[in-house]
């Protein structure tokens, strides 16, 4: 059954095509999509006719949005007097070399989200490092994206994230792979506990600091609980205003209000007198990088409640 979503998506995606005087309309059947309309003769017909011309893919939104892109092709063709019987059987097309389906799969991302900093560590980190373990060479297949989700250990964030990347460029080609059967849970019961430092402790290490610009970035952390390239997004007029409710303008979950977990701190240390680190990075994932070692030199440091 196909939802409502994917069905106005096709109804608009036709509507186009008409506009456009196309000659070419999408059409479902069993949950696949096909391409309809006048076609050339084929060798010994007369006159042409209307026929059907089997795509291959799945009816959804990434397979319409293939199907329109098809019917360009193929209108463009007719025009040019290019088309050819033989690029086209009644059964499916074979599908996809991977590094072509990644690369178009890459343009449509980036095309719909755009190319910044952050979408660009994104790719990286979700899709990039899985697509790249696949073989680049062979057709996309079913089996091969369940070999690379199953070469992945069960219920950890690598198992999730491989279905994640899998089951999207799945969808985008049109195979028929539910990469979500296989995700399990992945959640904070599967880590390690941390023995952390008491608050007296943190605090303490603090006043030890010498660096003007690195004592500041720590009592951010400490006093926010601020991932480790948040402090720079620091909106300074919100860390002005007394309790200390900061709003951050950018990070790994986007722009929100943060209250301080300690608002004596805010005080105490003077928070709202910012004193940036001299480092930048093209991205959050660079930026926290490179103050990574820094605060892991501290923490060493710190001694924990069980000292």
């Amino acid at each position: 059954m196909v939802d409502q979503k994917t069905e106005k998506a096709l109804a608009h995606a036709n509507q186009r095509l008409k506009a456009g005087k196309v000659g070419l309309t999408i059409q479902r059947q069993n949950n696949r999509l096909y391409l309809r309309g006048v076609l050339p003769t084929r060798k010994g017909e007369e006159k042409s006719k209307q026929r059907r011309l089997a795509l291959g893919v799945l009816a959804n939104i990434a397979g319409i949005q293939r199907a329109e892109a098809e019917a360009h092709q193929v209108a463009h063709a007719i025009v040019m007097q290019k088309f050819d019987w033989a690029d086209w059987i009644e059964s499916e097309k074979p599908n996809p070399i991977i590094e072509n389906a990644i690369a178009r799969f890459e343009q449509d991302y980036f095309q719909i989200r755009g190319r910044t900093p952050k979408t660009e560590t994104t790719w990286k980190v979700d899709y990039g490092d899985v697509f790249k373990k696949l073989p680049q060479k062979e057709r996309i297949s079913k089996e091969i994206l369940l070999e690379a989700v199953l070469n992945t250990k069960a219920n950890t964030r690598s198992r999730s994230r491989t279905c994640i990347a899998c089951g999207s460029l799945a969808q985008f080609v049109g195979i028929d792979f539910d990469a979500n059967r296989y995700k399990g849970s992945h959640c904070h019961k599967t880590l390690q506990p941390r023995d952390l430092p008491s608050d007296e402790r943190i605090a303490e290490r603090f006043e030890s600091i010498s660096h003007v610009r690195w004592q500041w970035y720590y009592g951010m952390i400490a006093c926010y609980g601020l991932r480790n390239h948040e402090p720079f997004y620091v909106d300074p007029e919100s860390l002005a205003q007394s309790p200390g409710i900061i709003k951050i303008s950018d990070g790994k979950t986007g722009p929100r209000s943060i209250f301080p977990l300690h608002p004596e701190w805010w005080e105490q240390w003077q928070l709202w007198d910012i004193k940036f680190p001299g480092i930048s990075g093209k991205n959050n994932r660079e930026l926290g990088g490179r103050v990574s070692t820094y605060i892991a030199e501290i923490r060493r440091k710190i001694p924990t409640q069980s000292d």
